[in-house]
């Protein structure tokens, strides 16, 4: 056996000890306008205006004073009962 560091087998390969592995956009719960638009559930521009103009309400989630993040399966619903 070698004297060096081993990595156990529940981390993933190629990741250092303390190492966070991203989770992939279509997995993520919560997402933020950028993160939406570019999985195609529309431009940010269109979420925001969605979200002023009261057409998204349960899928928005406040984070701090400007943040915004949206609930994707509440997303989905509410665009799809919109269209």
């Amino acid at each position: 056996m070698s004297a060096g560091h081993e990595t156990p087998a529940t981390e993933p390969s190629g990741t250092r000890r303390g190492q966070t592995v991203p989770t992939p956009l279509g997995e993520r719960d919560a997402l933020t306008l950028s993160e939406a638009a570019a999985l195609g559930y529309g431009s940010e521009r269109t979420l925001r205006t969605m979200i002023a103009a009261g057409r998204l309400r349960r899928c928005v989630l406040r984070v701090g004073v400007r943040g915004v993040r949206l609930l994707r399966v509440q997303l989905v619903e509410e665009l799809q009962a919109r269209s």
